[in-house]
């Protein structure tokens, strides 16, 4: 896992980029204007605006990690209570998150997101599948219930993820029923 310190410098990075990206928007010199009015309005300076407008933006969550403190051995731990946890034969399990093609995701975003969220490496993530209303992430068997809180409020694309132990496809109680189709007739002459 990378540290504390690691985590909080990728999101100092990303909040950069963040702001470098905002520039292009359409919006930009209407938000500017806004912006110098109300630091000219209340004589305020700049700087202060913008981290006023950053805090606005961070909905009071904590945008740095506290400092590391030692973190608690990985270990083989049985299924979470309530949630089953599948693992596959190479040390990862099944996770649903719910963003899929319809939320104009690709694979670098669920990995960018969960990462930077949950301080995992590229090395914790398996097989990545992409449906349309959600996409199945394979993470660590034995990923820390700390690390899976931290990203039960993650967003990806505007849109919660709401990350759980995937169970598997639905039961269909054995082969799927087909339509039942009308018998056809042939037309009398």
């Amino acid at each position: 896992m990378p540290s504390g310190e690691e985590v909080n410098a990728r999101r100092a990075v990303r909040f950069a980029q963040t702001i470098t990206d905002s520039m292009g928007s359409t919006q930009f010199h209407t938000f500017r204007g806004l912006v110098e009015d109300y630091a000219r309005d209340h004589d305020v300076a700049m700087p202060d605006v913008a981290a006023a407008l950053a805090v606005m933006s961070a909905a009071d969550k904590q945008f740095f990690l506290s400092p590391d403190q030692p973190a608690p051995p990985r270990r083989e731990r049985p299924p979470r209570a309530g949630k089953s946890v599948r693992a596959t034969s190479d040390g990862f399990a099944p996770y649903r998150i719910e963003v899929g093609k319809r939320h104009k995701i690709g694979p670098s975003s669920i990995v960018g997101a969960l990462a930077n969220e949950g301080g995992l490496r590229r090395s914790d993530f398996g097989k990545i599948t992409i449906g349309v209303e959600h996409s199945i992430v394979e993470l660590p068997v034995d990923l820390p219930d700390a690390v899976l809180d931290a990203l039960t409020s993650t967003r990806i694309s505007g849109k919660r993820i709401d990350i759980r132990p995937d169970s598997g496809p639905p039961s269909q109680g054995g082969k799927p029923k087909q339509p039942q189709r009308k018998p056809r007739h042939k037309p009398k002459r």
